[in-house]
């Protein structure tokens, strides 16, 4: 009687185990097929003139062969699918996405960045070269130029870090968000690497501030490929343009 007690009690062990186990690999989509791509996590940082103290963003991307994830904040982020050429938005905290209607975007987007008048941009390759962290980097001088509007940058490139081609063709999609710094994507996609460390100094309605962008991550690794997948239970809604703000991904830094 005792040897079946013991036996009752081990089969009952064994099936909660057995169905914690299995509820713990569907929360963390361990069944999911895995996919090969880059992680890279930017942190831009944005102050005044003369000062130490500022504002900074975080931002994680995924590039692989297929497919582009940019994180635009905690709860948003935009997914390109290069076998369907499709971009969409999708937030996680309303359970929501939307299409992106590139082309009509870029007509709002560019309507409005004409106040800026004529825009120029120049990208300069030097023969310098620094070491930052631990990547060898080739520095390039990027310079844009409006009426209202003035940046001169200096890009630190590890040319050792190459993306697979989906991510330019996602740089080119993107422009359609840019209107006046549709030249800026047309610049960098000359560079052949990836900036891992960038600075330089902004001029905006009447005044200068430092920007710099660092990246603070890098890694090659497989994830799920439910990262890039739209969740079955999400509800489609019509995009707009202020979808896409990331106020609760901001911080504040002392330089």
């Amino acid at each position: 009687m005792l040897n079946k007690k013991r036996l009752y009690i081990t089969a009952i062990i064994v099936l909660v185990l057995g169905l914690s186990a299995y509820f713990l690999l569907i929360e963390f989509n361990l069944f999911s097929e895995k996919i090969k791509c880059h992680r890279i996590t930017n942190r831009a940082f944005l102050s005044e003139l003369n000062s130490d103290e500022g504002e900074y963003q975080e931002r994680q991307l995924y590039v692989s062969d297929r497919w582009v994830r940019q994180n635009m904040s905690r709860d948003v982020a935009v997914i390109y699918d290069s076998v369907t050429d499709g971009v969409m938005y999708v937030n996680y905290e309303k359970e929501e996405y939307a299409v992106l209607d590139l082309d009509s975007i870029e007509k709002k987007v560019s309507s409005v960045s004409g106040m800026f008048g004529e825009f120029e941009s120049g990208l300069e390759k030097t023969d310098e070269t620094k070491r930052i962290g631990r990547w060898n980097t080739r520095i390039y001088k990027l310079s844009l130029n409006a009426i209202q509007f003035k940046m001169k940058v200096d890009l630190y490139v590890a040319e050792d870090i190459r993306l697979p081609e989906v991510y330019d063709t996602f740089q080119v999609k993107w422009k359609a968000f840019q209107g006046l710094f549709k030249n800026l994507t047309d610049e960098l996609l000359k560079i052949k690497g990836y900036p891992v460390k960038s600075e330089g100094k902004m001029f905006f309605a009447e005044n200068y501030k430092l920007v710099r962008n660092d990246v603070i991550e890098y890694s090659r690794q497989d994830v799920s490929k439910s990262l890039f997948e739209i969740p079955g239970d999400f509800r489609e809604v019509p995009f707009n343009i202020f979808m896409l703000r990331d106020d609760n991904n901001r911080g504040k830094i002392n330089n």
